[in-house]
């Protein structure tokens, strides 16, 4: 996990922020209703070869450590994981940190 987070994460995604502010709930249903309503992000071609660098790289680890096999599948929740974090943003297109934070996640819940 430390190789890659090292080569594929960038810096502001492996270090943590403190999101300790509330927000009002009604505030935040409004938040909601408007992002499901009116954001669609689409993803860069920058974004999808850092996609597959991450791919090939995690199935190749795997392969030599023996883990678990890692499918396409994976990968599409990579990609649904980071237009969800560019939609709570209300961003029309998917950025690199959108992306870092998808891969994060998927390497927290492997590992």
């Amino acid at each position: 996990m430390q190789f890659l987070k090292e080569n594929l994460l960038s810096e502001s995604q492996v270090k943590k922020t403190d999101m300790s502010q509330t927000i009002d709930q009604e505030l935040l249903k409004k938040y909601i209703m408007f992002a499901k309503r009116t954001i669609h992000p689409k993803l860069n071609e920058i974004d999808r070869e850092k996609v597959t660098a991450f791919y090939a790289e995690i199935r190749k680890q795997s392969n030599v450590v023996g883990g678990i096999p890692i499918a396409v599948r994976h990968i599409e929740s990579v990609l649904r994981m980071s237009e969800a974090y560019a939609k709570i943003h209300l961003r029309d297109y998917v950025r690199t940190e959108d992306i870092d934070f998808a891969i994060s996640m998927l390497l927290d819940s492997f590992l």
